[in-house]
């Protein structure tokens, strides 16, 4: 897979972002603070799969974080964590 990072400054992240979008590039990696900080940046576009890793950060709905998650468009959401669920199905859904 070809990787690139979204981060730096404004000209390397347009460059990660227009290789992916070009099909240069087949995985955008970024931060949680950055995909929170620039959602419209990622909202905006169709994804094949979004890999959320650390899930458990988007344990709360009340968060900003949970709700960019909430409004990216993709066929399939995945999480990864190595910190249960409680127990508690919304969490999980």
């Amino acid at each position: 897979l070809r990787c690139s990072t979204y981060h730096g400054n404004r000209s390397q992240k347009k460059a990660a972002l227009a290789n992916v979008i070009s099909e240069r590039g087949d995985v955008l990696l970024t931060s949680y603070e950055t995909f929170e900080r620039e959602c419209d940046a990622f909202c905006n576009l169709q994804w094949c799969a979004v890999v959320f890793d650390e899930l458990h950060r988007l344990k709360s709905a009340k968060t900003k974080i949970y709700e960019a998650a909430r409004k990216i468009h993709c066929r399939r959401k995945i999480g990864l964590t190595g910190t249960l669920m409680q127990n508690n199905l919304k969490v999980f859904f």
